[in-house]
C-alpha cells in the first residue's frame, strides 16, 4: 500500500511539475523536468520519425497514393491511357523523393545533433540552408506530380479522387 501511495505521490507532482494538472501543457510537450533524464539519442530518433522531405507538411494532398488505392475503383474509372500516364507521374514523383529523402533524413539528424551538442546556430546556417533547398525541391515536385495529375484525370475524376468519401 505504501508502494502505490509514494508512485501516486511521484506520479502526481511529475503531473503537476509538467503542467498536465492544469492548462499549461502535458508531458507529451516535454518539459525540461521530464526530459532531462531522457539520453539524446532517444530525443533525436523520436524527433527523426517526423522527417518529411517537403516544405508543407499537411494540407498537400498526394495525389499518386490517392490515385493508387483508387486505381480499380469503379466510380473513378481510369482509363488505360490514364493509368499509362499517371504510372509516368508517379515513378517520376518518387524518383525524385528516393533521391532527395535519405539526403533531407542526415542533414536533419547532423542538425539535430549538433544543435544538442551546444553547435551554434551561425555555425548550422549552411546546413540549415540546404537542407531548405532540398525540401523546396521535394516541395515543387510535390505540386508538380498534383498538376500533372489533375491534367491527367477529368475535373470529375479529380472531384471523386479528393472528396472524403469514396
Amino acid at each position: 500500500m505504501n508502494k502505490l501511495v509514494l508512485v501516486s505521490a511521484t506520479t502526481i507532482s511529475l503531473l503537476m511539475a509538467c503542467g498536465a494538472g492544469g492548462n499549461k501543457g502535458n508531458i507529451k510537450s516535454g518539459c525540461s523536468d521530464c526530459t532531462k533524464t531522457e539520453k539524446p539519442i532517444q530525443a533525436e530518433q523520436r524527433d527523426v520519425k517526423k522527417i518529411s522531405p517537403f516544405l508543407i507538411k499537411r494540407g498537400l494532398p498526394h495525389m499518386t497514393k490517392l490515385v493508387k488505392k483508387n486505381w480499380d475503383n469503379p466510380k473513378i474509372a481510369l482509363t488505360d491511357t490514364q493509368k499509362e500516364k499517371l504510372l509516368e507521374v508517379r515513378q517520376s514523383v518518387t524518383k525524385l523523393v528516393k533521391r532527395i529523402e535519405p539526403e533531407v533524413i542526415a542533414l536533419q539528424k547532423e542538425i539535430i545533433r549538433a544543435s544538442h551538442s551546444g553547435t551554434s546556430s551561425q555555425a548550422l546556417k549552411e546546413k540549415v540552408e540546404k537542407l531548405a533547398s532540398l525540401e523546396t525541391e521535394a516541395t515543387l515536385g510535390h505540386l508538380e506530380c498534383i498538376e500533372q495529375t489533375k491534367a491527367i484525370l477529368t475535373p470529375e475524376q479529380t472531384m471523386l479522387l479528393l472528396s472524403p468519401v469514396k
